[in-house]
């Protein structure tokens, strides 16, 4: 099925569900997953030389946590990671359950301070 004839946006964002035509809050929650993998590793989850390949892959979704640097990262993060990216969005984390995550909580809560300017 080629998918690129019909898609708009990034490949590396897209949601399993989305290559069908369904979006939901669910969909978020998979795109913020994304980018915490992209954060920790500097690569995105899925990825392939082509746009195609890339939609396969997320599909298939399939993570790495062998390659460097993720066996240095903490099972918590890689937790977190792993339940964002569930492929089934009826058993992907919520926003709320992200958010009471112990990699996301500092001290019980989850921190509500804005980035530094430095950050921005």
């Amino acid at each position: 099925m080629d998918l690129s004839a019909t898609w708009v946006g990034s490949p590396y964002y897209v949601v399993p569900k989305v290559l069908r035509k369904h979006y939901g809050p669910e969909c978020d929650v998979w795109s913020a997953g994304v980018i915490i993998y992209i954060l920790h590793s500097g690569v995105p989850p899925f990825w392939d030389e082509l746009e195609q390949g890339i939609f396969e892959q997320v599909l298939r979704g399939e993570l790495d946590f062998i390659s460097e640097p993720w066996p240095s990262i903490s099972e918590s993060a890689k937790d977190l990671v792993r339940r964002m990216l569930v492929r089934d969005p009826k058993k992907r984390l919520t926003a709320h359950e992200v958010l009471s995550h112990p990699w996301v909580q500092v001290g019980g809560v989850a921190p509500d301070k804005p980035l530094d300017s430095a950050v921005l």
